[in-house]
């Protein structure tokens, strides 16, 4: 069955259903199955065909008796155009991975994770639903994975960036026809970081796009001393030349060399290697 038609279940009154299998069941088949209903609810729809006033039960029969016994009035269930399709050794396609996780988070909305776990016999819900990676991902993601496209180790990558992007990078994948785990994660890291999610542990190109700020930054501020040093020497040459000038002026006038050699010798030493150096 196709996700689309999955996911249109709707409420049809018990009073409509027919049984395809009327025999009486244990209570050891029903155990199981009551005691999730009681405790969690309906996580798979019954699989019916509409037969006018009627609908005959494909799938969920235990389930339609145990509603019944319960004085439920009504129960969600998805049509089915073929009812011959649907053998007992075929029911498991009634609800696919993407969906039946969705049936499952919604749950896990009122209902502790451990309770339900229990209800289902499993030990964790954990290997068959991570609800935070699914409310994470957009719904095209986890239909590219129900269908196969995309492996898990796929979604953790795609979940660092926004739904939007998730959808862009899915589509770049379709027409390459590539969805290998290397081409996702190339694409990741070329995602601006407006469309990055923010995440606790920093994922690797977002400690690879912090390095660069940081080289850059530290770039910056070498051009900025550069340019001051650039400056400084300038304005020293600047400086140097005009001193200069007022050196050769003075060491002319031969009243003005004699003063300073008498008063101060060491300073005309120091004018006249300055000149020499010229």
């Amino acid at each position: 069955m196709e996700m689309k038609s999955m996911m249109n279940a709707k409420d049809i009154p018990l009073s409509r259903l027919v049984a395809s299998n009327p025999k009486k069941f244990r209570e050891s088949d029903l155990a199981g199955i009551r005691m999730s209903l009681e405790q969690i609810g309906m996580l798979e729809p019954l699989i019916v065909h509409d037969e006018g006033a009627t609908a005959l039960i494909v799938d969920g029969n235990k389930r339609y008796f145990i509603l019944l016994e319960a004085g439920i009035e009504s129960a969600p269930c998805v049509l089915v155009d073929r009812p011959d399709i649907y053998t007992a050794s075929y029911q498991v396609i009634a609800v696919s991975p993407a969906e039946r996780a969705k049936m499952l988070k919604k749950v896990l909305e009122t209902v502790s994770e451990n309770k339900v776990a229990a209800a289902i016999g499993v030990s964790s819900l954990k290997a068959g639903l991570d609800k935070n990676l699914i409310a994470k991902l957009s719904p095209a993601i986890i239909l590219a994975y129900d269908q196969g496209l995309l492996s898990k180790a796929a979604l953790q990558e795609l979940k660092n960036v926004t739904p939007k992007r998730q959808a862009e990078i899915l589509k770049e994948l379709k027409h390459a026809r590539n969805y290998g785990l290397d081409v996702i994660k190339s694409l990741i890291l070329a995602t601006p970081s407006s469309e990055q999610v923010a995440q606790k542990k920093k994922t690797p190109w977002q400690k690879s796009e912090e390095k660069r700020d940081s080289i850059t930054k530290e770039l910056q501020e070498l051009e900025k001393r550069s340019d001051l040093m650039s400056h400084l020497f300038h304005t020293y040459v600047s400086d140097v030349t005009r001193q200069l000038t007022y050196i050769r002026g003075f060491l002319k006038d031969k009243k003005i060399e004699q003063y300073v050699m008498s008063k101060y010798p060491e300073m005309l030493k120091v004018f006249r290697e300055i000149m020499e150096r010229e």
